[in-house]
């Protein structure tokens, strides 16, 4: 089934380094806040990329970020949203 609401999605972590690269695929549901990277603390070495289509269920977003909430993406962003 579809997700039903969530308020903050992470393609991170909440406080943890990561090496490499993120993809973000999200393709459903309802969310308050998309974010690429980590929540609190923690670096991403690599680059983010989110991916934001509706798919499978209706799609409902407030808002979306690339890289994180109050952690750091060393590397690129990118935000693609389609219909």
């Amino acid at each position: 089934g579809c997700p039903g609401y969530i308020g903050q999605l992470y393609g991170g972590a909440n406080e943890a380094n990561i090496i490499g690269n993120i993809i973000l695929g999200v393709h459903g549901g309802k969310y308050g806040a998309i974010y690429g990277g980590n929540n609190k603390s923690g670096t991403i070495t690599g680059s983010v990329t989110v991916n934001v289509q509706k798919q499978v269920c209706d799609l409902e977003v407030d808002t979306i970020f690339g890289g994180g909430n109050e952690a750091i993406v060393s590397g690129d962003t990118n935000v693609k949203v389609g219909e």
